[in-house]
């Protein structure tokens, strides 16, 4: 358990993507004088179309989502008690950030190259990138989600994350100042089968094993044998074999007493 003010790898991880995206493009697009237009409004529009409109649209449809969801019951926990105007919003939102999310990606016949690029990017580079860096997204979310589910079947654990935000109390009413996330590997089973493998020999070794001078009592339960505890000393177990191994003893016939005369 280790706690820290700041995610620190989530900061460093933001910090080489935004790295990354700002010094490629300017190595890439090199027009001629140089200038670096054409790399910002590149990314200019990159970033107006993941975050302006892909994340928008997002959430506008998740507001949506909980004001129509009748399972969420959203207008109990909202204290906003104004339903028909958070509705009119958020749609409105959601069909502004529809349009350019669709219509991008068609083609205009007098613009084939992007705008302030020096005609040296086309017109559907921005649209390209933003999409390939949500899929870049999604697949690292899906890459962790295995690495999750891998562990979890090799160590017999499971991962659980709790999530405990706090808050502050202010005139507009409740306000998130932090969470405090926990990761934690529990164990929701017993024994793997192969610790439980390694426990069953040490049980034998411990109680098989004996110590020097001592006497083992083995038992034999197979065909042919008898059902009688046998004294062995250690050495003789080992020199004959016998050592974590059934005793064979040949067996014994046993007779009836004769009956006397007169008697059945």
């Amino acid at each position: 358990m280790y706690s820290e003010k700041t995610p620190a790898a989530a900061l460093a991880l933001h910090w080489a993507f935004t790295t990354v995206m700002v010094v490629v493009p300017i190595l890439i697009i090199k027009p001629q004088p140089y200038s670096a237009t054409p790399a910002q409004s590149f990314l200019a529009a990159v970033f107006a179309y993941d975050i302006d409109v892909v994340c928008f649209t997002a959430l506008s449809f998740g507001i949506l989502y909980l004001r129509f969801s009748p399972t969420l019951r959203w207008a109990e926990k909202s204290q906003f008690k104004h339903p028909a105007l958070s509705i009119i919003s958020a749609l409105i939102v959601f069909v502004g950030c529809l349009f350019p999310l669709i219509l991008m990606w068609a083609p205009d016949p007098n613009f084939k190259k992007q705008s302030r690029t020096s005609n040296l990017l086309p017109w559907f580079t921005s649209g390209t990138a933003a999409i390939c860096l949500i899929a870049l997204s999604f697949l690292y979310w899906v890459i962790f989600r295995v690495y999750v589910k891998v562990r979890s079947a090799h160590e017999g654990k499971t991962l659980h994350v709790k999530r405990e935000p706090k808050f502050k109390h202010d005139s507009d009413g409740l306000t998130q100042v932090l969470e405090v996330v926990t990761l934690e590997w529990k164990r929701e089973v017993g024994m793997r089968l192969d610790e439980i493998e390694e426990t069953d020999d040490g049980f034998r070794s411990s109680t098989v094993s004996p110590g020097p001078g001592s006497v083992t009592r083995l038992h034999h339960y197979g065909g042919g044998g008898d059902r009688t505890g046998t004294g062995i000393s250690q050495d003789s177990a080992h020199e004959n074999g016998l050592y974590q191994h059934a005793v064979r003893r040949k067996p014994v016939r046993y007779e009836l007493p004769v009956p006397e005369h007169g008697e059945d």
